[in-house]
C-alpha cells in the first residue's frame, strides 16, 4: 500500500543573513553603485521566488519563466513547488510591467531575449518536453540526447 505524503506545519527560513547583508522582503526598489534594481516577488515556482528588473531595461526572471521560438511560458511543472500560483504570479508580472520599455529578459535556463509581447504569450500553459518533443528546437540543452 502507497502512503501520501504532503508537508505539513509551518516553515521557517532557517538560512541566517551574514553580518552586513540586508535581506530583500515583497517589492522593493534600491540602488547599488548606481545601478536601480527593482524586486518583484512571483512566487510560484518557489515560495519565496523573485524577479529583478535592472536599471528598467533588463528583466532577470530566474526559473519562473521558460520561454521558446513560440514565446514565454510558465516553467515547468515538474520542477516548480505550485504550478497554478506561478501562472497567477506571471499574470500579475505582466500587468506590472505592461507600457514598461524594457529591453531584455534573462531567464534561469532558456537563456537571454530580447523584450517583447511574446514574452508573455503563453504564461497560462507550462512549458513541456519530451523524447519526442525538446521544448526548444533549437536549444544547446535536451535532457534525452546523449552526447
Amino acid at each position: 500500500m502507497m502512503r501520501e505524503i504532503r508537508r505539513k506545519g509551518i516553515f521557517f527560513n532557517c538560512v541566517q543573513i551574514a553580518e552586513g547583508w540586508i535581506p530583500i522582503r515583497g517589492n522593493t526598489i534600491f540602488e547599488i553603485e548606481g545601478i536601480k534594481v527593482e524586486a518583484i516577488h512571483v512566487p510560484g515556482h518557489t515560495i519565496g521566488h523573485t524577479v529583478y528588473i535592472v536599471d528598467d531595461k533588463i528583466m532577470i526572471s530566474g526559473d519562473c519563466l521558460a520561454i521558446n521560438e513560440d514565446g514565454g511560458h510558465a516553467f515547468f511543472d515538474f520542477f516548480t513547488q505550485n504550478p497554478s500560483r506561478n501562472k497567477e504570479s506571471l499574470c500579475k508580472l505582466k500587468r506590472k510591467l505592461e507600457g514598461r520599455k524594457l529591453l531584455y529578459v534573462c531567464t534561469g535556463h532558456s537563456g537571454m531575449h530580447a523584450y517583447s509581447e511574446k514574452i508573455f504569450a503563453h504564461i497560462d500553459q507550462s512549458a513541456v518536453f519530451g523524447k519526442r518533443r525538446p521544448f526548444h528546437k533549437d536549444g544547446e540543452y535536451n535532457p534525452f540526447e546523449k552526447k
